[in-house]
C-alpha cells in the first residue's frame, strides 16, 4: 500500500493505557514544543509539564525542513527459550536513530531508520554459576545499512496517531526476501566481492541467499562474543541476525513520539572459535560443536500479554550511533 494513502486507524484504548504509563516515566520535551535553538544542539531534559496536551500544531521535522533527528529506545518484552533447557521471560532494549520527514499535506513521513544496539539476553542455564552471553561487537554497528520505511499520522496536532512499516534489518547476509527468506548458517555461501562500509547501502544489489564479513575481521556474517556456553570454552560465534520493529502510537508533542512497539529479533550460527579442553590454542568449532552452540542460541519472542514500548525523543541532528548509546539515560531516562 502508498505510503501517501494509507488510512490510520483510531488508538485502541489498551495503547492509550501503555502511552499514559510511558510518559508519566520519561523525560521529554523541548521548549515551546521544539522552537528552540537548544533543541538542535542537544538532547532535551525538561519535563513534560502537566501532562499530555492534546489538540497543539506539532513540527517533527528541523527547523531548516530537513528531517528531524529522534533517538529511539524499545523497551522489549522477551519470552527466551533455550533449547527447552531454559524458558523464561526477561526484558531487553534495542535503540535506533530515527531520521523523519513529515509531510504536513499528506500526514504522511519517510523515516530512515539506523540500528544502534541490539541486547541478546543472557541465558540463565540451571546449575551453571554465570549465564551464558552473546554480545554484538562495536566494529559492528558503522556498516549497518539505514532502512527506509514510511509512516502515517492521523493528523496534524498532538495525540494524534502514528503507524510504521516494520523496518528490516538483515545483518551479515544478503537476502531476496528480507523479512520471509532463511537467514543464511552456512559460511560456504559467501558473497561475491568485499564488502565495505563505504558501500553498505548498495552492497546487497543483484546478491541473494550469502553471507558477508560485515566487520571486516575475516569471519563470514557478523561476530558475537560468547562466554560461559555449557561444556564449551567458546571466544566468539558468527552468524546472521535479523532485527525488525514496527511502532504504534501518538505523537505527544514536536520533540516525543511514544506507544507500543512490536519487534522481531532471529540470530543463526554459522561457525564458532573455541580452546580446546585441555588446553591450545584457538581453533574453529567442528560442526557438531557448532550445533551445541546453535542451541544454546536463545530462541525469542515477545512475552505474551506484554506490550512492548518505545520513546521517540528528538537529539541534536550530527549524534551518532555511539554517542547515543553513550548517553541513553540522558536523553530517555530511567
Amino acid at each position: 500500500m502508498s505510503a501517501r494513502s494509507r488510512p490510520c486507524r483510531s488508538l485502541p484504548a489498551g495503547l492509550l493505557g501503555v502511552i499514559l504509563i510511558t510518559l508519566a516515566s520519561v523525560m521529554v520535551g523541548c521548549p515551546n514544543g521544539g522552537g528552540d535553538d537548544s533543541c538542535q544542539t542537544d538532547p532535551p531534559d525538561t519535563n513534560l509539564d502537566g501532562g499530555l496536551v492534546c489538540g497543539e500544531p506539532f513540527e517533527l521535522n528541523s527547523l531548516n525542513g530537513d528531517p528531524g533527528v529522534f533517538g529511539v529506545k524499545v523497551v522489549e518484552y522477551v519470552h527466551v527459550n533455550a533449547a527447552g533447557i531454559v524458558e523464561t521471560d526477561t526484558i531487553s532494549t534495542l535503540l535506533v536513530i530515527a531520521y523523519v520527514d513529515f509531510h504536513r499535506d499528506t500526514l504522511d513521513a519517510d523515516v530512515g531508520i539506523q540500528l544502534c544496539q541490539i541486547q541478546i539476553p543472557k541465558v540463565e542455564i540451571p546449575g551453571q554459576p554465570l549465564p551464558t552471553t552473546f554480545r554484538t561487537l562495536p566494529a559492528m554497528l558503522p556498516n549497518i545499512k539505514r532502512v527506509q520505511i514510511a509512516g502515517w499520522m492521523s493528523g496534524d496536532k498532538t495525540c494524534d496517531t502514528f503507524e510504521s512499516e516494520k523496518a528490516i534489518t538483515v545483518i551479515g547476509a544478503c537476502l531476496e526476501d528480507e523479512l520471509n527468506d532463511w537467514l543464511v548458517d552456512d559460511p560456504a555461501k559467501q558473497c561475491s566481492g568485499a564488502f565495505t562500509s563505504a558501500d553498505k547501502e548498495t552492497y546487497c544489489d543483484g546478491k541473494v541467499d550469502c553471507m558477508f564479513d560485515l566487520d571486516q575481521d575475516g569471519l563470514p556474517g557478523t561476530t558475537l562474543e560468547a562466554e560461559n556456553i555449557p561444556g564449551l570454552d567458546v571466544e566468539l560465534v558468527y552468524g546472521s541476525m535479523r532485527s525488525w520493529i514496527s511502532m504504534d502510537g501518538i505523537v505527544a508533542n514536536s520533540d516525543l513520539i511514544l506507544g507500543v512497539a512490536h519487534w522481531s529479533l532471529e540470530v543463526v550460527m554459522a561457525g564458532c572459535h573455541l580452546y580446546p579442553i585441555g588446553g591450545g590454542d584457538l581453533r574453529e568449532c567442528t560442526e557438531s560443536e557448532v550445533s551445541i552452540v546453535s542451541q544454546i542460541n536463545p530462541d525469542l519472542t515477545a512475552t505474551p500479554g506484554q506490550d512492548s514500548t518505545f520513546q521517540a525523543v528528538r537529539i541534536r541532528e550530527d549524534m551518532d550511533c555511539m554517542e547515543l548509546i553513550d548517553r541513553e539515560l540522558d536523553i530517555f531516562g530511567r
